[in-house]
């Protein structure tokens, strides 16, 4: 039995609904091992053909699963077939929409953690997936995964994602490298410590932004601190070297960041014991938080999926739909114990 893992980009054109295109990674579990392969983007070689690359036919796939950018109300009866009619698929083939983005990558998170409890944390910011939060929240005990809590909506100007882009451009780094910031915050000599809290935690412990948005609807990394009456130089040209002011504004924004988000991540644990964290997504890549979090909270371990961000997607709907099989379910630990790191490979292809 085959289960193939997909991801698609759901458009709505303004009249019908259509499938722009299928993601370049997926994931097939066969045999108990999961081959994870991740086609060049620029060639986009046919499904067929990339399944035939591992051996595997499209008429042996038993269950196809995916997860979409998009509205969730814009999966319906109609876009399944759809998706049937896409792939060909007989009927004896099922069709598993995973509920989010964010619910496969706990998924993902979970299963290749290697524990039997822990709290998931999922911070993926994609506009395509204007519905969902910023940050999720899920509680991972044996053999289920339940959404606990959730931060920030898209449309917040001040999330963590939307401040960390602020900070990127006002600096004029390259946005693809967030180490480069953070190396920066390590110079700053806490210039900016009482300046005040951009976050704090609501009465029902939601992360909130303390600034109120422009009566302009311009938001920037000045208007931060002119809220807090301070102006700060114009935006760095990036031929312009990097100085002590900057060292300093990077590290007022990093702390405010491990502040809040620890503080966060406690008050969970207070209500979720568990000696386990997983987090993927944005924040994974912040080094300074996650260090911080391990030498203040209440765990054992801090650990980030080992897969690019793409590739956690086909993984988790992998998982998704054999935990959630009408057949044969199993719970994630059986999986677990069959599979093993071990059985996780990829396979490259590039057809360019």
């Amino acid at each position: 039995m085959v289960t193939l893992g997909l991801s698609i980009s759901v458009l709505n054109d303004g009249s019908n609904l259509s499938l722009s295109q299928f993601g370049n990674e997926i994931c097939i579990l066969k045999d108990n091992s999961l081959i994870c392969v991740n086609t060049c983007e620029t060639s986009n070689p046919s499904l067929t053909y990339t399944l035939g690359s591992v051996g595997v036919n499209l008429e042996d796939v038993h269950t196809v699963s995916v997860t979409h950018s998009g509205q969730p109300w814009m999966i319906t009866d109609k876009l399944i077939k759809k998706i049937r009619n896409r792939l060909n698929l007989k009927e004896d083939q099922n069709v598993v929409v995973v509920p989010s983005k964010q619910m496969s990558y706990a998924y993902t998170s979970y299963f290749t953690s290697g524990v039997e409890t822990s709290l998931l944390i999922v911070a993926n910011q994609d506009e395509a997936d204007a519905s969902q939060p910023v940050i999720s929240y899920y509680m991972a005990d044996k053999d289920r995964i339940e959404p606990i809590d959730y931060d920030f909506a898209h449309q917040d100007p001040y999330s963590f994602s939307r401040v960390s882009d602020l900070l990127v451009e006002y600096l004029a780094l390259n946005p693809e490298e967030p180490v480069e910031v953070q190396k920066l915050a390590l110079f700053g000599k806490e210039k900016y410590k009482d300046l005040g809290d951009i976050w704090s935690l609501d009465a029902e412990g939601h992360l909130y932004s303390t600034i109120p948005m422009p009566a302009d609807g311009e938001v920037s990394l000045a208007g931060i601190f002119t809220h807090f009456g301070v102006s700060i130089p114009a935006p760095r040209d990036a031929k312009e070297p990097l100085d002590e002011e900057h060292a300093e504004i990077a590290q007022f924004i990093q702390g405010q960041m491990e502040k809040w988000f620890s503080q966060k991540v406690n008050q969970l644990l207070v209500k979720h014991p568990v000696n386990n964290v997983c987090i993927s997504g944005d924040l994974s890549q912040n080094r300074l938080l996650l260090d911080r979090m391990a030498s203040t909270l209440p765990i054992s371990n801090v650990y980030i999926p080992p897969m690019d961000y793409c590739q956690n997607l086909s993984i988790g709907n992998t998982i998704y739909s054999v935990v959630h099989a009408k057949d044969t379910p199993v719970n994630i630990n059986e999986l677990k114990l069959k599979f093993h790191m071990e059985n996780i490979y990829r396979t490259y292809l590039c057809c360019c």
